[in-house]
């Protein structure tokens, strides 16, 4: 044993008869006993560590210690004692294995050095790439993907059944599904009827002179004249909704008050051998919403006569207002002096009450004129009125048709 060592395990075998009134902080209390034999252990070890060349002070501390916590007294033991309580939530990399203290390597600067280089570099190839790929929007407008006769109408492979019911329908919540109705005139005096996969020879009408009718077409075939032709509208009235249907026959496809007609596709109207009639694809009057159609009137020219347009709307006994033409396709019209309508007619009785009349990402096919019409896309129509709206309208090569 070393002298040191014997000198201080003498001195607390004394310390033990020392007279328990001692005073806190001198060797008479065995917690001071217990601190100067961990101080001394500490010591022994650093005299005993000397016959090691490799060893230094600083292989005696913990991880995220100082060499001072190794110093004796009650605040080394405390400081080692916190030293403990770290190293038990502290894990050991695997690079510094055997070698505690080498956690302080820089390892953690570099990480941030080299995540703000690589930020740049993985983020900088996103803008530049969306001005390339931005363009793809404008060719998108194109004539594909338009309702048609190929997804309008009675779905493939449904059976019909000839429906025997009334042709003026007076029950509210009456439901016409996969039917063949051959009534020349299917009138709807009630609310909440419902027309679905059916296909319909003749019109069918709500009227205009009651606000308690209504009705829904869905995935039907309406065709108001055929076999022969006539000057009536095939689809017409109050509070309605037309959803991918296939409407034609007449001389105008749809007469629209307070209705909805989406995903549908208009044409086909009738022509008179005498020149007279004026043909049309959808006529709005007020509160509509016409969003995703096909819209096309193709009536030949015949004497001083043919098609006003794919889409009217005149202020003839009510202004035009409130109405929503949104992302349609105005087909060519072979006999139109233009394509749609914007409900300032002039010389009309109600021309100047147009408003809030919004024509908005529509597209326009060009035709044989490059205009769509044949004089133009849109007539009568006045962007100052309160409401009035033109925005994002193309033609179908994706330019704009401003």
């Amino acid at each position: 044993m070393s002298p040191l060592l014997k000198s201080v395990t003498s001195h607390a075998r004394r310390s033990r008869r020392a007279p328990r009134h001692a005073p806190r902080g001198t060797f008479g209390s065995r917690k001071a006993v217990v601190t100067v034999l961990a101080a001394v252990a500490v010591g022994a070890t650093a005299v005993a560590a000397t016959a090691d060349s490799s060893w230094s002070p600083t292989s005696l501390a913990l991880p995220g210690t100082s060499t001072q916590s190794a110093g004796a007294g009650s605040a080394g033991i405390d400081a080692t004692s916190a030293s403990f309580r770290r190293a038990a939530q502290w894990k050991k990399p695997s690079s510094s294995r055997g070698n505690p203290h080498h956690t302080a390597t820089p390892s953690v600067p570099v990480t941030p050095t080299t995540t703000p280089t690589a930020a740049p570099t993985t983020s900088s190839p996103t803008p530049t790439a969306s001005p390339t790929t931005s363009p793809a929007p404008s060719p998108a407008p194109t004539t594909s993907g338009w309702p048609d006769a190929s997804t309008t109408g009675v779905p493939a492979g449904t059976p019909l059944t000839t429906y025997t019911g009334p042709c003026t329908v007076t029950t509210a919540n009456t439901v016409i599904d996969a039917k063949t109705v051959n009534c020349s005139s299917l009138v709807i005096h009630a609310a909440n009827v419902t027309i679905s996969r059916s296909k319909v020879n003749g019109i069918v009408s709500s009227g205009t002179d009651n606000d308690t009718y209504s009705f829904t077409l869905s995935d039907s075939d309406v065709d108001a004249t055929p076999g022969f032709a006539a000057q009536l509208t095939a689809v017409e009235g109050l509070h309605f909704t037309v959803l991918r249907s296939d409407i034609q026959g007449g001389n105008r496809s749809v007469n629209c008050i307070n209705c909805t007609i989406q995903d549908s596709y208009v044409h086909g109207q009738d022509a008179d051998a005498g020149g007279t009639w004026h043909e049309s694809g959808i006529r709005m009057n007020d509160h509509n919403v016409i969003r995703h159609n096909t819209i096309l009137c193709d009536a030949p020219t015949i004497g001083g006569a043919g098609c006003s347009a794919d889409l009217t709307g005149y202020g003839d006994f009510a202004p035009v207002t409130n109405n929503l033409i949104e992302n349609n396709l105005f087909k060519a019209t072979p006999s139109g002096g233009f394509c749609s309508y914007g409900g300032s007619s002039k010389g009309k009785a109600y021309s100047s009450g147009a408003h809030d009349i919004r024509f908005i990402n529509n597209v326009f096919e060009a035709g044989p004129t490059g205009h769509c019409g044949i004089w133009g896309p849109v007539t009568d129509f006045d962007p100052t009125r309160p409401g009035n709206l033109w925005s994002g309208n193309t033609w179908t090569d994706g330019s704009p048709d401003s």
